[in-house]
């Protein structure tokens, strides 16, 4: 008679954290294989307790709809056959227009637009986000200012560089103009 299979909760929380672990290992590297014949870059990979997998991708020009169902039915199909009386629910999709950066691919495909970034003591800086290097970003900051003896406020641009391990979030600034 053969074992009976466990089912998420079986076991106490350490045995929980280790199956999504290596439910995450699996499915990063399915996603590194180069089995998929375009280019993407993986934002978040999150695993709740209840089987549900987000896998957040993107690509320098937007990620499609059709591009998020091919990646989709690939880890469907590698992780049942890894383990086919695995049950979860899946959801492949961009990380969306108002979500915070999470990597580097975020930040070099957002050059040339305004962002704003919060750094770890809670400043707040806006810009445009010029460039991205090794392990920093330098932004085009702007601020108005009232100059004594004239009646127009003046724009003051300033280059900020800041490395990315000091930034605590960063996002696109959404304009409707």
């Amino acid at each position: 008679m053969p074992p009976e299979r466990l089912i998420v909760g079986d076991r106490g929380p350490l045995f929980l954290y280790k199956l999504l672990v290596n439910i995450k290992r699996q499915i990063e590297q399915i996603l590194d294989s180069g089995e998929l014949d375009f280019e993407f870059f993986v934002v978040d990979i999150r695993i709740q307790a209840s089987n549900r997998i987000q896998v957040s991708v993107d690509n320098k020009k937007g990620i499609t709809i059709g591009e998020c169902a091919r990646i989709s039915k690939l880890l469907e199909q590698k992780l049942l056959e890894a383990d086919e009386n695995l049950v979860f629910e899946l959801n492949v999709s961009s990380p969306g227009i108002d979500t915070p950066f999470k990597v580097k691919q975020q930040y070099e495909k957002s050059v040339g637009k305004k962002i704003e970034l919060i750094d770890l003591k809670d400043n707040k800086i806006k810009g445009t986000l010029l460039q991205t290097k090794d392990d920093h970003v330098i932004i085009e900051n702007e601020r108005v200012i009232k100059v004594p003896g004239r009646k127009k406020k003046e724009v003051i641009k300033k280059k900020v560089t800041l490395p990315l391990k000091n930034i605590k979030s960063a996002k696109l600034i959404l304009s409707f103009k």
